[in-house]
C-alpha cells in the first residue's frame, strides 16, 4: 500500500504549522531516479513554495559499512543454508 502524495502532505503539514521536514525516503538505499526527481527536485520546489524547509539525508549508496552490513548478512544467511566460504564466487 502506498503513502500519501508527498507534495499534497507537504501541503497539509505547512498549513498545520511545520516549516521543516527530513525526507527520509527508506525504500530505497540507493540514489535513485525516482527519489532524485520526487523528493530533490518535485517536493523541494513545494517545500519552496510553501517556505518549508526540505532536507533530505544522503542515501547509503557503495558506503563501506552499508556494503559490509550486506555481505556480513549473505554470507550469515549462506552459511545457514549450508554453503561454505570455499564455495562462494571470488
Amino acid at each position: 500500500m502506498a503513502g500519501p502524495d508527498l507534495l499534497e502532505h507537504l501541503t497539509e503539514l505547512s498549513r498545520s504549522g511545520v516549516n521543516a521536514v527530513a525526507c527520509v525516503p527508506v525504500g530505497f538505499v540507493a540514489d535513485h531516479v525516482e527519489v532524485l526527481h520526487d523528493v530533490d527536485i518535485e517536493a523541494r520546489q513545494r517545500a519552496d513554495a510553501l517556505r518549508m524547509r526540505l532536507e533530505r539525508p544522503p542515501s547509503l549508496n557503495d558506503d563501506p559499512l552499508f556494503i559490509q552490513a550486506l555481505a556480513d548478512a549473505v554470507m550469515s544467511r549462506a552459511r545457514e543454508a549450508g554453503f561454505t566460504e570455499s564455495a562462494a564466487v571470488s
